[in-house]
């Protein structure tokens, strides 16, 4: 059997990209949007919610160029399926936290693996858009870091409020595990 072309396809791409810049933003806001019920809840200070912001940016700083030669190795869409299902595991797992240094831990893990996000977006953008598409395409997978910090604070703000702060983690866990479901079958 042929396979089929799909019209449009890189563009629908873009949207999986957008979408997964979106859910990297999200993932990432959850704590800032719970962070005063969780302080409250688990008796941290200021100074313990600091440490575990910096082991995120830590982390973060470090693996961002790590990442890029990662992707160059594993390639665009290995690279997307490790890493998006790991920082929907490592988000997932802040809803066991007892204590700030599980809090640190989840942290660092999600920061190492959401690093790779912009050096596997811009290198899915220059494998699947011509050169004069790129930009747009840059602009659209971008687009979803806005929407994604945007949306995080009433939705995680209403399942805290549904069904606890953890489950705002878990849930946004698993629509990072949906995204890599569909784009391991696109």
């Amino acid at each position: 059997m042929i396979p089929t072309k799909i019209a449009g396809l890189r563009w629908y791409i873009a949207l999986l990209l957008c979408f997964a810049s979106g859910l990297n933003y999200f993932d990432r806001q959850t704590l800032s949007v719970l962070a005063h019920t969780i302080q409250d809840e688990l008796n941290l200070t200021t100074a313990q919610y600091a440490d575990i912001t910096s082991a995120f940016l830590l982390s973060y700083t470090i693996m961002y160029a790590v990442c890029g030669r990662l992707v160059d190795r594993l390639g665009t869409r290995r690279s997307f399926t490790i890493f998006v299902s790991g920082w929907s595991v490592a988000n997932m797992l802040h809803g066991l936290a007892q204590s700030a240094a599980h809090f640190m831990g989840f942290r660092f893990l999600l920061g190492a693996t959401e690093a790779a996000h912009f050096p596997a977006g811009i290198r899915a953008v220059t494998e699947w858009f011509p050169m004069r598409d790129r930009a747009m395409a840059v602009g659209i997978f971008n687009a979803g870091t806005a929407v994604g910090a945007a949306l995080a604070a009433p939705i995680v703000s209403w399942l805290a409020l549904t069904w606890g702060w953890r489950f705002a983690f878990v849930a946004g866990g698993v629509l990072g595990l949906l995204w890599v479901a569909v784009w391991a079958v696109i």
